[in-house]
């Protein structure tokens, strides 16, 4: 059984391996999302959520940042953005299934929490 969930337990273990940072925002993210999640069969959308600010408004308010915040660029920093997210689609495969984990242990913290 172990050697037919080897090729699964990779690709979970690879979506962890990201930049510190990546994997701190990613915490942030999962914490914030996860606390505000009423049900696991919601998880998707929950799971929508997470990558709509992990990949577009927190690249899209750091760039503002970075720019002297220049709100007048913010359309052409979020096409900016977006066509970078296109042209590899892993990332956006390999943030998904690291939401779903740290999503799924936020709940299962939150419950332990909230029973005590």
């Amino acid at each position: 059984m172990p050697e037919q969930l080897q090729p699964v337990i990779d690709v979970v273990i690879e979506s962890f391996q990201v930049d510190t940072n990546l994997l701190i925002q990613g915490a942030i993210i999962a914490l914030l999302v996860g606390f505000m999640m009423s049900r696991f069969g919601q998880l998707i959308y929950y799971v929508l959520i997470a990558l709509v600010l992990d990949l577009l408004v927190v690249p899209l308010g750091m760039e503002i940042y970075a720019n002297e915040m220049n709100f007048a660029g913010a359309l052409d920093y979020t096409i900016g953005i977006v066509t970078a997210h296109g042209e590899n689609m892993f990332i956006i495969v390999n943030r998904a299934i690291f939401f779903v984990a740290a999503l799924i242990v936020v709940s299962l913290l939150k419950s332990i929490f909230r029973r005590s």
